[in-house]
Parts: C-alpha cells; structure tokens; sequence
C-alpha cells in the first residue's frame, strides 16, 4: 500500500535499516510511549542482547531519562507500529547509536550536552556490540 503524503509530511524518515538501530529505536519508543519498565522493551533487549541485557536496558532508562528532563521542547515520537520515524527519533537514533553531538546538541541544548552525552557514550559502545 502506498504511503500518503500526509503521512510521508508527519513521518519523514525512513526507518533505520541495521537491526541495532531499528532495536534502538524500538527500545526508545516502547519506553517512551509506555514508561521506563516496560515488559516489552524488556524482552526485546533480552532477545537482542542476550544474558547482557540489564546493560543496555539501564543504559537506555538512564538516556531516555536524562533527555526528558533536558530536552529543548516536546520530542515527536511516532507509535511502535510506524512505518516511518519523526525528525526527532532519527535524533535520537543518532545520539543513541553514535553519541552524534550535533544531534545532543539539538535535543538537548548546550546545558543539558553533558549529562547527555556521557550517557550517550555508555550508550553506544553497549549498542555497537
């Protein structure tokens, strides 16, 4: 079915082709839409990360935690099902995946950089494995 440009105009990006990525984002979104503890984003670290999880998962809590309390505004996040992801999640996919300073820089702003970023490194060098 193709996509309607309502849809394309609200959800501009396409979604993340590698499977670390795409559980990144399933991660944040799942947490974000239905609290830090969700079951589901527990199982999916657990399935992805194996006996390692607790990590990442604790990890993304604490980033997911940070950035609501730094962020410069509201963050566009799409529901789970989306075919597509908001400007705002590909940030968050960057900053999660890549620690990318533009990207904290963006959702955060220049004080809230730090606590982010720091996270964000702990983040990635989990995520990448």
């Amino acid at each position: 079915m193709p996509e309607s440009p309502r849809q394309t105009c609200a959800l501009p990006l396409a979604l993340p082709a590698r499977r670390r990525e795409q559980v990144a984002l399933l991660l944040f979104r799942r947490m974000a839409i239905h609290g830090l503890h969700d079951a589901h984003a527990a199982l999916l670290a657990l399935d992805h990360f194996g006996g390692g999880f607790l990590r990442a998962l604790h990890l993304t809590r604490a980033f997911l935690h940070a950035l609501a309390h730094r962020a410069q505004g509201p963050i566009r996040i799409a529901p789970c099902c989306a075919p597509r992801m908001t400007r705002h999640e590909g940030l968050v996919v960057s900053a999660m995946i890549h620690a990318c300073p533009v990207a904290l820089l963006e959702l955060a702003g220049p004080e809230g950089y730090g606590d982010l970023q720091a996270i964000a490194n702990a983040l990635r060098m989990e995520l990448a494995i």
